[in-house]
């Protein structure tokens, strides 16, 4: 179960920068969430773990033979990646690879309430 994931970098677990996994992270949504990577679909779901202190990963390539996991403690001093069976570089290779998430919408006025700019 080999993939070139776009961006794949040489860093080991104990070597990723604590802030870059944090953004990285935050690309990845709550529950299951399907990505085009390289132009192939995958599925990525991410599931708080021990009262939010852990996240799981899991990565499957819809339609192929491609997939892993990986548990991020997040300390003290930041986010901990921790890949399960793949190295560091397969994990972080695919969260660069996902795009920025949206900003957040705007408010909106409640139903029934205008909105008094007086």
């Amino acid at each position: 179960m080999t993939t070139a994931v776009a961006g794949a970098g040489a860093t080991g677990p104990d070597e990723t920068d604590p802030d870059e996994l944090g953004r990285l992270l935050a690309r990845v949504p709550e529950g299951w969430t399907r990505f085009e990577i390289a132009g192939r679909p995958w599925a990525v779901s991410r599931v708080p773990r021990g009262d939010g202190r852990t996240v799981t990963l899991e990565a499957e390539q819809l339609g192929g033979a491609d997939a892993f996991g990986a548990n991020v403690w997040l300390t003290s001093s930041g986010p901990v990646l921790r890949p399960c069976e793949v190295p560091a570089e397969k994990v972080l290779g695919l969260l660069r690879s996902l795009p920025e998430p949206d900003p957040e919408p705007p408010a909106q006025p409640e139903p029934g309430r205008e909105r008094d700019d007086r």
